[in-house]
């Protein structure tokens, strides 16, 4: 094999491993992003956004928030400094959960209960 052929073939072989590697790197990164929406996209949405499940983040806002120990019922508002969500949460209170931090969680949107989540984290 000539000097010349051997380069074509280093070229085309390192082609084929680099593309081979961005489709796994790009096909699992898909796979495991998270997408949410802000308090102020959900807003927007408006009546297009009742009844559907979403993924909500946004920060619990300082003194909106009610925990009933007893009934293991919660209650606060998520908010992006533009719009507020009320949220209503029923389960366990996870761990790390407190006023001024971020979350994200997902759940109905609904006119009653403005967003009732299945999992908070």
């Amino acid at each position: 094999m000539t000097d010349s052929k051997r380069r074509i073939f280093l070229v085309v072989a390192l082609l084929i491993s680099g593309s081979a590697l961005a489709f796994i790197a790009y096909g699992s990164l898909g796979d495991n992003m998270v997408y949410y929406m802000e308090p102020t996209e959900l807003v927007e949405k408006g009546e297009e956004a009742y009844g559907k499940s979403v993924r909500l983040g946004g920060f619990v806002k300082l003194g909106t928030v009610e925990w009933d120990e007893d009934d293991k019922d919660l209650k606060f508002t998520v908010s992006d400094n533009k719009n507020d969500v009320k949220v209503h949460f029923s389960g366990s209170l996870p761990e790390m959960f407190r006023e001024n931090i971020g979350v994200v969680l997902e759940g109905s949107f609904t006119k009653s209960i403005f967003l009732k989540p299945r999992e908070l984290w």
